[in-house]
């Protein structure tokens, strides 16, 4: 449960009986400007260009892999608001637990103009990823947590139509995302 205008969450402890053993209060930040190390990088997502081999679109993607707690969702935050606000992009925010954009109907100011997107339940991410992008003509999606194979497989082909994706995920290189998305079920 999200705490409204703000990005903090509060989630429940429970036994096998359902009653609440535990509370966890995570505090969500927004730390101006931690974005800025990846400028040159942010500069160039969302341009529409095409492939030098086939010429179809394409655009330049950003995976931001990390253990938990590292800081991922933190920089996500500031590069969502850095892309909507100073480089004027049309992002899409897919904000499953709300820890991008915060609770609430309105979102929170650090993403900018970007556009959120709720999703209402985990197993159903990525078939509002898929939406975004037929309904709402994005030039950048956001996703926090790209976990499963459904997930990595819409990310794969929202990037395929030429639209940037910029996502975060656990893992501390490559290979070990790899090994994550064909030992998790979808």
């Amino acid at each position: 449960m999200g705490l409204t205008g703000t990005l903090h969450r509060i989630s429940a402890i429970k036994d096998r009986d359902g009653s609440v053993v535990g509370l966890t209060y995570r505090i969500g930040r927004h730390v101006p400007g931690v974005g800025n190390l990846l400028w040159d990088i942010l500069a160039t997502l969302g341009q529409s260009r095409k492939d030098s081999d086939t010429q179809e679109p394409a655009a330049s993607s950003l995976l931001l892999l990390g253990h938990p707690g590292v800081g991922k969702t933190t920089l996500l935050r500031d590069v969502t608001g850095l892309l909507a606000e100073r480089f004027g992009r049309r992002v899409v925010v897919v904000d499953t637990s709300n820890e991008i954009g915060g609770d609430g109907k309105v979102p929170h100011s650090c993403i900018g103009r970007a556009r959120r997107m709720p999703v209402p339940h985990k197993a159903r991410q990525h078939e509002v990823l898929q939406e975004a992008v037929q309904n709402h003509n994005p030039e950048i999606v956001v996703v926090d947590e790209i976990g499963s194979p459904a997930e990595a497989a819409a990310v794969r082909g929202i990037a395929q139509r030429g639209i940037a994706m910029v996502g975060t995920a656990h893992g501390t290189d490559l290979s070990s995302l790899i090994a994550t998305q064909t030992s998790t079920p979808s």
